[in-house]
């Protein structure tokens, strides 16, 4: 299913922005703490 590829996509790339958001927020936690 077409549909079906183009939402996983998707869906990856929001998944790899949110941990990418969060391996930062905690870099920058350790840097400030």
């Amino acid at each position: 299913d077409v549909a079906h590829g183009i939402l996983n996509k998707a869906y990856r790339k929001v998944l790899d922005q949110l941990s990418a958001r969060k391996y930062l927020q905690s870099l920058v936690a350790k840097g400030v703490g």
